[in-house]
């Protein structure tokens, strides 16, 4: 089944009960997602790495452009932002990635989240973005998904890929990225977050959700899951 109609199928199965027992189908393995400038949307640091680390290292192997856009320095009493800054810039080092931003250094409120968003897509060419999707179990991650949907609902950015990711929730997925090459990689990054995996074990997280995405699909190895959507399908999906 393409990849546009399953958007549509998942609407259809969570507004239309008669759907439930219907075929269930297999996300479809690719080697990268298409396009060649991807933007990475993360509420916070190490949202990026946990939900598309090993994606973003192959896409950058594959000499694709990535930049990542940070919404929040999610500094806290427990750590100094200096501290909080030296273990991004590690892990960033680990990916490969040598474009990021900070676009706050708290999290946004709503306007000011929609304002700050549309300008990095303005100021930059993007074939497709990286961000959390709509069920993510935190407020700030599904803040981010609704800021770009409310821009691409207003066609204030150019027509480009979704690619939703999974940090505190999974996503039904309909693409799957095969990261075997990069799983320890992905980790490596994720615990660089010292900080933050001082209170959840998130590298465990991630390397046992990847096992779990490739086995589930009938491979080995490691997988990153992901629900993409053109923008204009996204649209159709998510409707208000």
């Amino acid at each position: 089944m393409e990849l546009r109609f399953i958007g549509e199928r998942i609407r259809q199965r969570v507004w239309r009960s008669s759907n439930f027992f219907s075929t269930a189908w297999s996300p479809r393995y690719v080697d990268i997602p298409p396009g060649e400038r991807f933007l990475v949307l993360a509420p916070h640091p190490d949202d990026d790495v946990i939900g598309c680390g090993g994606t973003i290292s192959k896409l950058l192997a594959a000499g694709k452009s990535v930049r990542i856009a940070y919404f929040s320095l999610q500094s806290s009493v427990q750590f100094s932002r200096i501290e909080r800054l030296a273990e991004i810039q590690r892990a960033l080092d680990i990916l490969g990635v040598k474009d990021f931003s900070f676009l706050g250094e708290s999290f946004p409120l709503k306007e000011d989240l929609i304002s700050v968003l549309r300008e990095e897509i303005a100021s930059h060419r993007y074939d497709s973005v990286f961000l959390p999707s709509p069920i993510e179990n935190h407020d700030q991650h599904t803040s981010v998904f609704w800021a770009f949907h409310e821009l691409n609902r207003r066609k204030e950015v150019p027509e480009m890929n979704a690619i939703l990711f999974e940090v505190w929730t999974p996503v039904v997925a309909n693409m799957l990225v095969d990261i075997s090459e990069f799983i320890h990689r992905k980790t490596e990054a994720i615990r660089a977050h010292a900080t933050q995996t001082a209170l959840v074990d998130y590298h465990i997280a991630a390397e046992g959700l990847g096992s779990y995405r490739a086995s589930m699909s009938g491979h080995k190895g490691y997988a990153e899951a992901f629900f993409f959507q053109t923008g204009s399908d996204l649209l159709r999906t998510f409707r208000k």
